[in-house]
């Protein structure tokens, strides 16, 4: 019965963080020049020529990696996948905090509500769940 409910409570944990990245890819794709404008606010993203593609790139990863957490061929590869994102997000978090001093949230949809500090929780929270899932599945054998 535990091992039931563990299994139940970490598909909802995928649920969950599926429904969380193709939330943010829908706000992204629908006001696309918004987006575009809102990557590149950071000095750092202008200044570094590869981050130039990341307004096409990093919707198409977080829909990937999302989508690959639902197999079970490529589940730990997107996990990792949306770690190495939300990591990535995370240091821009602080970036802006800290190094920018720059507080204005320029996110999109309902995040736009809400902190640069509590986005960076939102974000870790979302780097923790995926841990737990990666430790979870890797004790079930998961293939890759």
């Amino acid at each position: 019965m535990k091992n039931k409910l563990m299994s139940i409570g970490f598909q909802m944990i995928e649920l969950f963080l599926f429904g969380i990245f193709v939330y943010a890819v829908f706000v992204k794709v629908v006001n696309f020049d918004g987006w575009k404008i809102v990557f590149f606010q950071t000095d750092y993203t202008t200044a570094i020529d590869i981050l130039k593609i990341g307004p096409f790139i990093i919707p198409f990863l977080e829909i990937l990696f999302a989508s690959m957490i639902l197999t079970n061929k490529y589940k730990k590869s997107g996990f990792y996948g949306i770690i190495f994102l939300m990591t990535s997000y995370s240091l821009h978090i602080i970036y802006r905090l800290f190094i920018a001093k720059d507080h204005d949230c320029s996110c999109m949809g309902i995040f736009k509500a809400i902190s640069f500090l509590q986005h960076f929780y939102v974000s870790l929270s979302i780097i923790i769940l995926s841990i737990l899932s990666l430790f979870y599945n890797n004790g079930r054998k998961i293939n890759n």
